[in-house]
């Protein structure tokens, strides 16, 4: 696991600044996003794992948010089931 840093005023400036960069239909989904995580971090009873892959770097980060190794495992099984599941309708011809 990454060791945690310790954010300045000016890195978070230049994380807004990075961010406003971004076309709108990605800012949109960046900022839709971030207020997910941070509902995360501000509820314990709320649980999230993001999972980024780096293909050009070949690196992969499971980045879980009040959540044990457990539930993270629980989550990711549950998403391939609903992504299965929804290949699954979608090669019959049926739509969610």
């Amino acid at each position: 696991m990454m060791p945690m840093q310790t954010f300045l005023a000016g890195d978070v400036q230049e994380l807004v600044e990075k961010a406003q960069s971004l076309e709108t239909g990605k800012l949109d989904h960046f900022l839709f996003l971030m207020s997910a995580l941070l509902e995360c971090y501000l509820k314990e009873e709320a649980r999230a794992t993001v999972i980024t892959v780096n293909e050009v770097e070949e690196k992969t980060c499971i980045i879980p948010i009040n959540a044990t190794q457990e539930d993270v495992a629980g989550m990711i099984n549950f998403m391939v089931d609903a992504f299965h599941a929804e290949r699954q309708s979608m090669s019959t011809g049926s739509l969610n």
